[in-house]
């Protein structure tokens, strides 16, 4: 896991800002493929129990972004389109005689790697909007590939032989993919295969595809790949959260009951958004005001921390009476509130929801 990680933040660090959709996920996908030791990584990982793998449909490619970090550590995500597109070829040239024909001078590999997906410039543009996600090591995306191997005979010396021999070819063929760890194959937003044995797994995987989080779903696929990456303390906060609230339905209760749980937890989850909008809102009510007018602190969506050393620092300058001494106080109350805020649950639908009202 570290080295595709590492391979990540190395990637974009050195990415052209400047390159086309297709030619980021070219760039990106050959150098995968160049990297060998990427799936022995994600099959040798001690960790691989606690991550969820799925492969998907393009149409489900975007909300399954969304939702495997929510419940794995990290998230691992490949296609699943069996639409092949040409993506790479190479041809070696091996010289040879054969006693049982004389005529043939060598042999020669043509091996053709053709990509599942719906598009290279689709690709390309998730990988960019994706990137803090990738580099952060919540999210991992293995390409799935097809190679064919054809090898036919050379002929040089008679150039009606240098056609296609079929007497002399050898075809392969082998399915480059996440298949030995996929824990499940989704189309269209529905399991089509469910192939993990871990019942925590399978459960998730089964309720985050029903659960609607609008809150999420609001906000760009790049804003929330970085206020992810960006807010990781909230962001655990949150998934410890409603991993377990999806823990707490019961797999065996009917389709009914388990979908009335689903909406309550949708329902809660933007009741609790509301209610962090109401605090902040009540903060920024009682924002303190240096005495002179000049500076006006106040609670923002990134709430900058203030050094409650320094407040105490002041207090001991200033002695305990005074209304300045009053106004540090309310200060300091609105920073233990603050920071309280940091730390419930739905701080982190907060900060996305903020995001996402402010783009309609």
């Amino acid at each position: 896991m570290d080295s595709l990680k590492k391979h990540n933040i190395e990637f974009f660090k050195k990415l052209d800002s400047k390159l086309s959709h297709e030619a980021v996920a070219r760039s990106y996908l050959t150098s995968i493929m160049n990297g060998s030791s990427a799936m022995d990584d994600l099959k040798k990982s001690d960790g691989l129990n606690n991550n969820i793998s799925i492969a998907s449909d393009q149409s489900s490619f975007e909300y399954l972004t969304k939702r495997l970090p929510i419940i794995s550590d990290t998230g691992i995500l490949s296609h699943n389109t069996n639409n092949f597109i040409d993506f790479h070829s190479e041809r070696d040239h091996r010289s040879g005689r054969s006693d049982m024909d004389p005529g043939l001078r060598g042999l020669i590999t043509d091996t053709s790697f053709y990509l599942d997906c719906s598009s290279l410039g689709s690709i390309g543009k998730w990988l960019v909007d994706c990137q803090d996600l990738l580099k952060s090591g919540n999210l991992i995306y293995i390409p799935r590939f097809k190679r064919e191997i054809n090898k036919f005979a050379n002929y040089h010396r008679r150039p009606n032989k240098r056609e296609f021999d079929k007497r002399m070819a050898e075809r392969y063929k082998s399915s480059h993919s996440l298949d030995p760890i996929i824990d499940a194959i989704i189309k269209e937003r529905g399991i089509v295969d469910l192939r993990t044995k871990n019942h925590v797994k399978s459960n998730y995987i089964r309720h985050i595809l029903s659960l609607e989080i609008p809150v999420i779903d609001n906000v760009s696929l790049k804003d929330f790949s970085s206020i992810t990456a960006d807010e990781k303390s909230q962001f655990d906060i949150f998934r410890v959260f409603l991993r377990q609230k999806l823990s707490e339905i019961d797999s065996n209760q009917s389709s009914e009951h388990r979908e009335k749980n689903l909406e309550q937890i949708k329902l809660d989850l933007l009741k609790g958004v509301k209610s962090i909008s109401s605090d902040i809102k009540g903060l920024r009510t009682k924002t303190a005001i240096d005495a002179s007018g000049a500076i006006i602190i106040s609670v923002t969506a990134t709430l900058i921390a203030i050094n409650s050393a320094v407040l105490e620092t002041w207090q001991e300058v200033l002695g305990a009476g005074g209304g300045f001494y009053l106004l540090l106080k309310a200060l300091q109350e609105n920073i233990q509130k603050r920071n309280e805020l940091l730390n419930q649950d739905y701080y982190y639908l907060w900060l996305l929801d903020k995001k996402g009202s402010s783009l309609h």
